[in-house]
């Protein structure tokens, strides 16, 4: 925790990038496959971005902190919107998600679904989901 906030002191452009002392990659390699899900997701909401895209974000996660991620993404994109100036802050705009779902439970965050099927991308509504098979 000391070091992750650390990071942030020294600017955040410098962690965002990643580190390159070896040092630096050493904690890494001691945390779980979670914890290392988490932080990446942690640093992609740090930098604020207006476009996010993400694959399988919640592959690594339990179904639990899973459904805490998703909550938090959907808060980010559609609550929080692009900051925009004071004087432009009535013209606050969602920010737009691209997220590739291990999960379907993933999918009730979405606007739009699309799914692969036979070399083809087909659009589906929220009440088709469940009858979707995933191979």
């Amino acid at each position: 925790e000391r070091r992750f906030l650390n990071a942030l002191e020294e600017g955040k452009e410098r962690f965002l990038a990643g580190v390159e002392d070896e040092r630096d990659l050493e904690w890494q390699r001691k945390l779980s496959a979670s914890d290392r899900t988490l932080i990446t997701i942690a640093r992609a909401l740090i930098y604020n971005p207006e476009v996010l895209v993400m694959n399988r974000p919640t592959a690594q996660l339990s179904e639990s902190t899973a459904a805490r991620v998703f909550d938090l993404l959907q808060e980010f994109v559609s609550n929080r919107g692009v900051e925009l100036p004071p004087a432009d802050a009535p013209k606050r705009r969602p920010r737009t998600a691209f997220v590739s779902f291990v999960r379907m439970s993933g999918v009730r965050i979405a606007d739009h679904i699309w799914c692969i099927e036979d070399r083809e991308v087909l659009e589906l509504r929220k009440d088709q989901v469940s009858t979707v098979q995933i191979n």
